[in-house]
């Protein structure tokens, strides 16, 4: 592995981690609903950012211990800075936009950052991806995602 994917993937597992543990500590913000057993608005949030914890901290051992080369395309620098930034403005934009807007704003703009060459190709993949999570959490699974201050 060369020195740069070293630290690609290093950096990588330390902004996994991050967002992992700012997606816990949004989530303990989030109403306590029932008791034991009733699944409540911080479940999924807070589950999902374990779930990144664990993932960037399984990357960064995979990172340290293996030495060899890694056919595994890694991003360049730039790409995984601005990654990096566009999930920091997602993070502070939802109590503003709300998270839906947010997270349609957060999908064409990583679509766009992937190199999609069709804007309304990025737009409707953007849209169906929202869509489809509106449907299993808030229609199927009545599970609310946090409104901001405009929608």
């Amino acid at each position: 592995m060369t020195v740069r994917t070293f630290i690609g993937r290093v950096f990588l597992a330390v902004v996994t981690v991050a967002v992992g543990v700012a997606a816990v500590v949004i989530a303990s913000g989030f109403p306590k609903v029932g008791g034991p057993g009733v699944i409540g608005p911080a479940y999924f949030p807070e589950l999902l950012g374990y779930v990144l914890i664990l993932l960037g901290a399984l990357e960064g051992v995979v990172a340290l211990i293996r030495r060899v080369a890694d056919p595994v395309h890694v991003p360049g620098m730039a790409s995984m800075v601005a990654f990096g930034f566009l999930t920091g403005v997602f993070i502070f934009a939802v109590p503003y936009v709300g998270w839906y807007v947010a997270t349609f704003a957060y999908a064409f703009v990583s679509l766009l950052l992937l190199n999609a060459r069709r804007f309304v190709l990025a737009g409707l993949t953007a849209g169906i991806t929202t869509a489809v999570v509106y449907l299993v959490f808030d229609v199927v699974l009545h599970v609310g995602f946090p409104t901001g201050r405009l929608f």
